[in-house]
């Protein structure tokens, strides 16, 4: 089941090139309260090292920089699946959004980011 929520881009100020979308972390909180609850409290994750958080571009230098910051603090709506999904260290939730394909595009990436958009939700580390 698809729910939709919103969160706000943020592109990073350092010399990497990160631009994350900030989610509501209460959907985190949620989904690791019904982990934790469906395995009896036995079988734990834990918030994740950041804040809820969808990953748009993960250390790749933009071949069009002009286009760099342009959505900054922009609000995007996005969709999520309800099924968690794991590797057994993390967890995660699919996320789906088309805006954040074409943020890839006009900065001149790859539509598709190496790891499909998603939002950690805990780890057992």
């Amino acid at each position: 089941m698809l729910f939709k929520s919103s969160g706000k881009l943020r592109y990073s100020t350092t010399t990497k090139y990160w631009v994350t979308l900030d989610a509501d972390p209460t959907i985190g909180s949620y989904y690791r309260n019904l982990f934790n609850l469906y395995h009896f409290n036995c079988k734990l994750i834990k918030k994740p090292s950041w804040a809820e958080h969808v990953t748009v571009v993960r250390n790749e230098e933009p071949v069009n920089k002009m286009a760099w910051s342009f959505y900054n603090e922009m609000v995007v709506e996005f969709e999520y699946d309800s099924q968690i999904k794991t590797d057994g260290d993390f967890y995660w939730l699919d996320v789906y959004c088309d805006f954040l394909y074409q943020i890839r595009v006009e900065l001149g990436l790859k539509k598709n980011p190496e790891y499909p958009f998603h939002l950690t939700i805990g780890n057992r580390n």
